[in-house]
């Protein structure tokens, strides 16, 4: 389980603004290892995230660390852009890139 986050930063501001029991939906748009989603599962325990990640081997560590809260987030194996189609996806030696 991630640790709890800090006060301030970006999290801090949203559990200050929204409170930890708002039923958010979420869309993590590159979700790579799912690290994200979970905190945001976590956090915001009323929450559900559409978690989005095109790459496949991300998107297989993604499903076992989100597999505990399957109820709540839909991971998707695609990616985000401002046209429908499909695209090449460019991979570097960085998972997160």
């Amino acid at each position: 389980m991630p640790p709890a986050p800090p006060e301030d930063g970006l999290l801090g501001a949203q559990i200050r603004i929204l409170g930890r029991d708002s039923a958010l939906t979420i869309v993590d748009a590159g979700a790579q290892h799912g690290e994200t989603t979970e905190e945001y599962l976590v956090i915001f325990p009323s929450c559900r995230v559409i978690a989005l990640e095109p790459a496949s081997t991300n998107h297989a560590a993604a499903e076992i660390r989100l597999a505990p809260f399957a109820d709540r987030v839909e991971l998707i194996r695609a990616g985000l852009s401002d046209s429908n189609g499909v695209a090449d996806l460019l991979l570097t030696s960085h998972s997160g890139a």
